[in-house]
């Protein structure tokens, strides 16, 4: 409701600078479509390219004011379509705004969800162009080789405000505590450990080692054989002070647009370039 009501009250302040309307205008229709992709995912079917979307979702609510009619549901294929309008308008509202810290979206983050949304869609050809798109802008990824993880309590975290892969996050929340490895006042936090299949992806041996296993991941406490996801600081206790400034449930980051390039790259049957 609020972001509608920015959104559609714009039109009210038509002195205020032009730049400052497609900004604010840009970062509503952003978070909008952000929100529905969630709640769509969440509570609709997936996107089904083979029935052009027709299984249920939720409700479309573009509009501000309350009714007292009950709300229909919409179609998942329509509001994934209101979902790619919103964040191709925001590309254009939000071209060349530089933001003050990553609270803040711009282009490039929007870019890179409007890749991940034609991805869901199957859109391969379109997920390439927004990824090229992202690419060009910048995407400097972190370098793994350079983080210390010696130390389980002070050891660095991939979801460190100084990472440069982060474009966007909202607020800083954490729902990492349910599968952190830790122990906690005596006894372990974490309730949900990383699949054995999962582990085992990641290779370590003579020839290959796989950093993300270290940098992600934690062996558990007390069951040393499993594994619990570790990215982010927790909130009730860091030795050094440091407290979680990325939510790890709500994030954008440059590596996502190396990632769907390259899944839609093999989806259309370019091995070659997807490898690259």
């Amino acid at each position: 409701a609020y972001v509608n009501t920015i959104i559609n009250y714009l039109k009210e302040f038509p002195n205020d600078p032009l730049e400052d309307q497609m900004r604010i205008r840009g970062e509503g229709q952003f978070l909008r479509a952000a929100y529905y992709l969630i709640v769509s995912n969440l509570y609709g079917g997936a996107y089904d390219v083979k029935n052009g979307g027709t299984d249920m979702s939720v409700p479309l609510k573009t509009y501000e004011w309350v009714v007292e009619s009950k709300f229909a549901q919409a179609s998942v294929g329509k509001v994934y379509d209101y979902i790619v309008k919103d964040l191709k308008s925001a590309c254009e509202n939000l071209r060349g705004v530089v933001q003050k810290n990553f609270y803040r979206t711009n282009q490039l983050a929007t870019r890179i969800l409007l890749s991940r949304v034609y991805l869901y869609m199957e859109n391969y050809d379109e997920v390439i162009v927004q990824c090229d798109s992202a690419l060009t802008m910048g995407c400097p990824l972190a370098d793994l080789n350079t983080f210390d993880v010696s130390d389980e309590y002070e050891r660095d975290y991939l979801y460190d405000k100084s990472n440069p892969e982060i474009v966007f996050t909202m607020g800083n929340a954490v729902v990492q505590d349910r599968f952190t490895s830790k122990i906690y006042f005596g006894s372990p936090r974490g309730t949900y450990t990383a699949s054995q299949s999962l582990i085992d992806e990641y290779k370590n041996d003579d020839k290959i080692k796989d950093l993300r296993l270290s940098c992600y991941f934690e062996q558990h406490a007390r069951a040393r054989s499993r594994f619990g996801v570790c990215k982010n600081y927790m909130y009730d206790y860091s030795p050094t002070g440091d407290y979680p400034e990325v939510f790890d449930s709500f994030l954008i980051r440059t590596v996502e647009a190396y990632l769907n390039k390259a899944e839609a790259q093999a989806m259309k049957g370019d091995l070659a370039g997807a490898k690259e």
